[in-house]
């Protein structure tokens, strides 16, 4: 059994946000809600969750409310079939595109093609030298 989370940890970890939203667009049902979470917890952790089993019910609760799917379909989500392998596919860590830091504004957000030209990392030498 896993703790529950307090609900500034909800917020912090668990918010979907509008460019998050915007991957669920062609979901439904236990299918949004399950990518829903694999994504949250991706961020959270820096992995996929194994199971139902990882995931507090607060947190299903929080997620499946933002997802507008109601929480028990959590128990129709296949977690080690074809579609979840496909959902992982589609998430990566670290994440793609602009890294922010909020509440910064949009202006300050830095890309990672921004800091690689500013901050180059040095060549790699072959083992033989």
């Amino acid at each position: 059994m896993v703790h529950a989370l307090e609900l500034e940890e909800l917020v912090e970890h668990f918010t979907l946000y509008p460019d998050e939203t915007g991957l669920l667009r062609n979901k439904s049902g236990a299918t949004r809600l399950g990518f829903s979470l694999s994504l949250k917890f991706l961020l959270w952790k820096a992995r996929f969750p194994r199971g139902r089993g990882e995931l507090p019910d607060n947190v299903i609760e929080f997620v499946a409310g933002q997802a507008g799917v109601p929480a028990a379909d959590i128990g129709f989500y296949d977690w080690d079939g074809r579609q979840v392998k496909r959902h992982r596919a589609g998430q990566t860590w670290p994440p793609r595109g602009p890294i922010c830091v909020t509440p910064l504004p949009p202006s300050v957000c830095l890309t990672s093609g921004w800091l690689a030209s500013r901050f180059p990392l040095p060549p790699r030498r072959s083992p033989g030298c």
